[in-house]
């Protein structure tokens, strides 16, 4: 193969070459920056979206789960914080005598599912019935303890 012969070029054609391909392409500094701002806040909000997820905020994640204690120490439960609408999920109550009540708040928004007759130690079974919503309530045992709940339920 024949080595290509490099022709030398003086600043000043150099200069012309650029000045007519800059005009050729368009080149503006001002949107490039506009440009690389918007890409930035992009990446910014996926990160955002990415460590949300991570941390439980669209369910099964490192706080996605809660545990409350009642002041006596007599009741405690253990539920998800983020509810889907339309799916079960089960409250784990220990130490909590029979006759698990919800308040008005948390009746309106959730469910209670049936379990096994007789069978003490079955968790309380829930669904909720409201799309979205952010729900606070307390759930009471027949002692009179009481722990608040904290929900989201999300569609």
């Amino acid at each position: 193969m024949a080595k290509r012969e490099r022709i030398p070029v003086e600043d000043g054609d150099r200069h012309r070459a650029m000045a007519r391909a800059r005009s050729v392409i368009g080149e503006d500094l001002g949107f490039q920056r506009r440009m690389w701002r918007a890409e930035r806040i992009a990446w910014a909000s996926m990160a955002a979206v990415l460590a949300a997820a991570v941390a439980g905020v669209f369910g099964n994640g490192l706080w996605s789960r809660a545990e409350v204690v009642s002041d006596s120490g007599a009741l405690r439960v253990a539920h998800e914080r983020v509810l889907r609408w339309g799916a079960t999920y089960e409250f784990d109550v220990a130490g909590g005598a029979q006759g698990l009540r919800l308040d008005a708040d948390l009746t309106a928004a959730l469910r209670v599912l049936e379990s096994a007759p007789g069978d003490a130690a079955a968790p309380l079974r829930v669904t909720p019935r409201v799309r979205f919503a952010l729900v606070s309530g307390v759930l009471r045992d027949g002692t009179g303890a009481q722990v608040p709940i904290r929900l989201a339920v999300l569609p």
